[in-house]
């Protein structure tokens, strides 16, 4: 850093800008070669995301607090978005985002999502924005907007103890790098060749929180984000340098072209402004707070000056000196004053130090900066465009080259934003042997006044071109004479005008158009008109013009002329508004006809009146008329109407009982929606009548239309019913119970006559052997005959009244929680204990250390006991397996036995409960139907393979909740009653 001789170098503006030059300390020499390398390899990397799906088209949105704009970010990237500690979205990009869709007047919500679910939800239209890189692999997300809203560096941190000799981006390959997984970082490593040495990681604050002074982790991020943490969670022992890699840009993202739209114009109005400066103050320009205090320098600086000016007091000459130094100022401060007035700034670029010197008009001070310093100032392509012009200047020959570019606002100016520049760029120096351009001189002249200006009026153009064709009013334009200039799409829709641009091309005269022909002169002030025009009448006369295509019916139109003057008084152009009325006119005059007719059947209705009001009062019948548009039920005690009681739409919801809100909800509705035709319904009240009973009421309904025929409200006769339905309900209550005991008793009979002949003739026809002559020793074998077919007889007897009240619903499903495994497990046991074969090996499979559900455990037991028992019965040598399956809300028990099986025709009418049994099967016919019957009454079912000699399985499947469950460690099985 040199001292001009004529200029003193200004230090505290070189503080005043450390904000800024931090932020893009890393954009070197290699800026312009590493972004276009960038985007070499980003190209290239196109095809690694061909196959990938693109985003979800659909239709376009519209907005509203009932269907939000989703706006979703990554919620671990402070201070651009994260989740503060109380669980609220925060950052810069989540403040960037309210501020400009409260200026759009958007509904919002916001979403934080770990990367990349919230571009997934954005490409498949599950979120509506986002912020995200400008890189090839998040093109097939969505479509950028225009600006881009922040410049990502990178900088390397590891322990401060650890030497790391890096200097750019190649250097790292030389060590094992950490960062964020997916993040630019990790793609521009991968891209670089050096993805072997990355190693991805999810939560970037746990790493850096856990980097000891003896680390030897190497992190690579944003440096904004890096700086927050450290500075966040105090980690005082981390070093963080800078790394010379190509910088990311950051836009918004969305699928929603217009939205992209309207949030640029928004960010360009707030970035020209100095809306954004308090938000960048915020979260990006926070000083380090191992900055060294400017004041220090301000003395150093000062001390300096002193010393420099002591040394050339005392110098022979220093009286001669002091008059060039004043002479020089003097110069110094005309050129200072003529680039303020001028709206100027100089600045030269030292071609063989590569170095940038600027001119400060208002300090009179020179500030040098290195390319990558200086390139803070200017956007990104623009910045690119000086250097190529620079460049063809000091080694093409080019004398002047002229450039429009935009500048960065510095922090320490008013007004932070987007500057436009006239920049001109020509030779200052020249070395004198080769003649080949040692200084360039650069002039900037500051045109953001007339740019801004220039975007205002394009914009105020769109604005009224919008305007003017969408309006819903019929729009013309008028010179100051009265001739058309133009017409909007709604004026030519009402006049019938095919062809636009030919009717306006005609140059006809507002006095001219049928609808303005009485006005005459027009006048300086604002006119506001109606008037009626017989079409079909000027037509038959000749009075229409050519051009004028509506030429039939009555025509009632409204307007207004507004003449439109300068800021002289003089007159530039008239614009009338109008609008067609013949609709309305229309409807008007149905109205007065239908009151004609409402007032003539007024009287007659007045003669009924009294006899129907004595009619309502001894009947208990109230009238009551719906109104649609009121949505209101006006309940009239009298035909007069004289006694009215008013009740809103939800108070009439909330009169009755609440499980018949759906059925008053869904009858109002449909009478709000005029659907609903002639009506009958019967409804309980809420409250009850003095007796503390309940009150129901019949309310018939029909709909009364106006003279269109279009329904107009609804006529109600509510009538109290609360006797009939008490009536109605002890007789339903006494049919029920005849019914339940008809079918007991015919279910009994039915079951009786078709399974009890057996044992009950066995019993018989051995008792009356007792009687005959027989043996002595054969009474033994006639007694344990007699027995056992009693026994079978009480048994069926038994199961017949089972089936019975099963059949007539008298037994109810009563689910408790119960322990499983243990109840299955006894009720196989006391299945197998009577009738068990020495020969069958029996085996229970319980798959569960424990389950417990909600299951009723006595019919339950009843089910896997009887079905035990019959295939101990019907087994004589081999295996009976019992096992039961926990899935899905159902437990399903299985009994597979290898035993004398049955034919399938068997089996499919057991079912369907029309078996005929055959000597000996009655038993376990019964007891099947008995099983089937119980899993239908606990919600379940029962199912049967079988094969006749080869044994059966039976399964019954009964749905259950689950309350605990514990899975055996190893899958074993429980072998019981094995001989």
């Amino acid at each position: 850093m040199r001292i001009r001789p004529l200029l003193v170098f200004p230090i505290a503006f070189m503080l005043a800008s450390v904000d800024i030059t931090v932020s893009y300390a890393q954009v070197t020499k290699e800026h312009e070669q590493g972004i276009e390398e960038s985007e070499t390899d980003s190209i290239s990397n196109d095809s690694l995301y061909d196959g990938l799906p693109g985003p979800v088209a659909r239709p376009l949105r519209i907005y509203t607090p009932n269907d939000p704009l989703i706006y979703e970010d990554v919620s671990d990237l402070a201070p651009y978005s994260f989740m503060s500690e109380d669980g609220v979205p925060s950052g810069y990009n989540v403040e960037l985002v309210e501020m400009i869709l409260q200026r759009l007047r958007i509904p919002y919500k916001i979403k934080l999502k770990p990367t990349p679910e919230n571009f997934e939800d954005v490409r498949t239209g599950d979120a509506d924005l986002t912020i995200g890189m400008k890189a090839y692999y998040h093109d097939r997300y969505a479509m950028y907007s225009i600006n881009n809203i922040a410049l990502f560096t990178h900088s390397l941190v590891f322990s401060e103890d650890l030497e790391t000799d890096v200097q750019d981006v190649k250097d790292l390959a030389k060590y094992y790098i950490s960062g964020h997984k997916g993040s630019y970082s990790d793609h521009y490593m991968t891209d670089n060749g050096m993805g072997d040495r990355f190693i991805p990681v999810e939560d970037m604050k746990e790493l850096l929180m856990k980097i000891t002074p003896e680390d030897t982790t190497r992190v690579l991020w944003n440096t904004l984000t890096l700086r927050y943490l450290i500075r966040q969670y105090k980690l005082d022992h981390l070093k963080m340098i800078p790394i010379e890699m190509p910088y990311g840009k950051y836009h918004f993202m969305s699928n929603d072209s217009v939205l992209l739209h309207k949030i640029d114009s928004v960010f360009n109005e707030l970035n020209s402004g100095d809306d954004l400066m308090p938000l960048k103050s915020k979260w990006q320009y926070t000083r380090d707070e191992k900055e060294i205090s400017p004041y220090a320098w301000y003395i150093a600086g000062a001390a300096t000056l002193v010393l420099i000016i002591l040394i050339f007091y005392n110098i022979y000459f220093r009286v001669k000196q002091k008059q060039a130094k004043a002479h020089s100022r003097q110069q110094t401060k005309r050129l200072g004053l003529l680039l303020q007035s001028g709206n100027m700034q100089i600045w030269t670029y030292n071609v063989g130090e590569d170095k940038f010197t600027s001119l400060e008009p208002k300090t009179l001070s020179y500030e040098e900066y290195s390319e990558a310093n200086f390139a803070a100032f200017f956007e990104t392509e623009d910045f690119k465009a000086i250097m190529k012009a620079i460049n063809k200047i000091a080694t093409m020959g080019v004398q002047t080259m002229d450039l429009h570019v935009r500048r960065r606002g510095d922090i320490t100016e008013e007004n932070v934003g987007i500057k436009y520049l006239d920049l001109n760029l020509s030779v200052l120096h020249r070395d004198q042997f080769s003649n080949s351009p040692l200084t360039i001189l650069a002039t900037q002249h500051d045109i953001t006044g007339n740019r801004l200006k220039y975007l205002k009026t394009r914009d105020n153009l769109l604005k009224y071109q919008t305007v003017f064709n969408t309006a819903m009013a019929d729009l013309a334009y008028y010179n100051e004479e009265g001739v058309l200039m133009d017409i909007n799409e709604k004026a030519c829709e009402t006049f019938d005008i095919k062809d636009r641009q030919a009717f306006i091309n005609l140059g006809i005269n507002i006095k001219e158009l049928p609808v303005f022909q009485h006005l005459g002169e027009l006048t300086k002030q604002d006119i506001w008109a109606s008037t009626k025009i017989n079409l079909s009448k000027m037509n038959a006369e000749g009075k229409l013009p050519k051009y004028w295509n509506r030429r039939s019916g009555i025509l009632y139109f409204e307007f207004a002329i507004t003449p439109i003057y300068d800021n002289n008084n003089n007159l530039m152009c008239y614009v009338s508004a109008g609008r067609d009325m013949s609709e309305e006119a229309r409807q008007m005059k149905k109205q007065r006809d239908r009151r004609d007719r409402i007032n003539q059947t007024t009287k007659e209705i007045a003669e009924y009146n009294k006899n129907i009001n004595y009619a309502l009062s001894q009947s208990q019948i109230s009238l009551a008329n719906y109104y649609i548009d009121r949505r209101t039920m006006v309940v009239t005690l009298d035909a007069e109407e004289n006694k009215n009681m008013e009740i809103s739409q939800i108070r009439c919801v909330k009169l009755v009982a609440p499980e018949y809100w759906k059925l008053a909800s869904s009858t109002l509705v449909s009478m709000d929606k005029r659907r609903l035709g002639e009506f009958s319904i019967r409804v309980k009240m809420r409250f009850t009548d003095e007796a503390g009973k309940e009150v129901w009421y019949d309310i018939n309904g029909t709909p009364m239309k106006d003279s269109a025929d279009n329904i107009d409200h609804y006529f109600c006769l509510c009538r109290n019913s609360s006797a009939l339905v008490e009536a109605e309900k002890s007789l339903e209550e006494e049919t029920k119970k005849a019914q339940e005991a008809e079918s007991l008793k015919t279910s009994f009979f039915n079951n009786m006559s078709r399974e009890i002949r057996t044992p009950l003739a066995t019993v018989v026809g051995f008792a009356d052997l007792f009687k005959s002559e027989h043996p002595k020793e054969e009474e033994e074998v006639y007694s344990n005959e007699i027995k056992t077919n009693s026994d079978i007889l009480l048994e069926l007897v038994n199961s017949i009244l089972l089936l019975s009240r099963l059949d007539a619903n008298m037994i109810e499903n009563k689910p408790v929680p119960t322990d499983f495994p243990e109840m299955f497990r006894t009720y196989c046991m006391m299945g197998w204990t009577k009738g068990l074969s020495p020969d069958v090996n029996t085996v229970v499979e319980s798959p569960y250390k424990q389950l417990k559900v909600n299951i009723d455990a006595t019919h339950m037991g009843m089910i896997i006991q009887t079905l035990t028992a019959l295939s101990a019965h019907h087994t004589k040598e081999g295996q009976i397996r019992a096992r039961y399956v926990y899935r899905e809300g159902s437990i399903t028990i299985t009994v597979e036995d290898t035993g004398v099986g049955m034919p399938k025709a068997i089996v499919k009418d057991i079912l369907r409960r029309s078996f005929q049994s055959d000597e000996g099967q009655y038993i376990m016919t019964l007891k099947m139907e008995i099983i089937q019957a119980l899993a239908e009454m606990m919600g379940g079912k029962m199912g049967i393979d079988s094969e006749l000699g080869q044994g059966t399985t039976i399964w019954v499947t009964i749905p259950c909740q689950l309350c605990q469950v514990e899975d055996e460690q190893e899958e074993g099985k429980e072998a019981n009653g094995e001989e």
